[in-house]
């Protein structure tokens, strides 16, 4: 077999992992968290932006004001502590967790950013925002579905 040929099928095998499309990754994510993995679904996320969205759309122009550096220091703060709380429920307590059995769709698709339903038998819908960063797409934000 071709050495060129064997590479791009090899490749392919590794997309839906490393977030091929919006689904993909939510597919990745839901099957990350029913496996209580908190590294598999971590890298689903860029903590940072997530972070960074939350806090301009909760302290708006407050936000905004602060200094170039504590503005980054809220950034990683919030980050740091989503994280630490991601790595803690990645332990379910018991039984199966409801991402097993996640339904994902897709919403929007751009160039750049899109949205995806995410929707477990425990909870409301909702719908993940993803941006394509470094040619993959990461979780970056959510919002309450409809």
């Amino acid at each position: 077999m071709n050495r060129h040929l064997i590479i791009a099928l090899f490749t392919l095998t590794l997309l839906p992992s490393c977030g091929a499309s919006p689904v993909d990754t939510g597919k990745a994510l839901a099957k990350a968290a029913c496996e209580s993995n908190a590294d598999d679904y971590l890298k689903h996320f860029d903590l940072d932006r997530f972070a960074e969205r939350y806090l301009e759309k909760g302290y708006g122009a407050t936000f905004q004001n602060l200094s170039d550096t504590k503005r980054n220091d809220a950034i990683h703060k919030f980050a740091s502590e989503l994280e630490a709380a991601i790595r803690k429920s990645a332990v379910p307590e018991d039984g199966t967790p409801a991402d097993c059995d996640a339904k994902i769709e897709l919403v929007r698709e751009g160039d750049k950013e899109a949205r995806i339903t995410y929707e477990t038998p425990l909870a409301k819908p909702m719908t993940m925002i993803l941006e394509k960063i470094d040619g993959q797409w990461k979780i970056v934000g959510y919002e309450k579905s409809r």
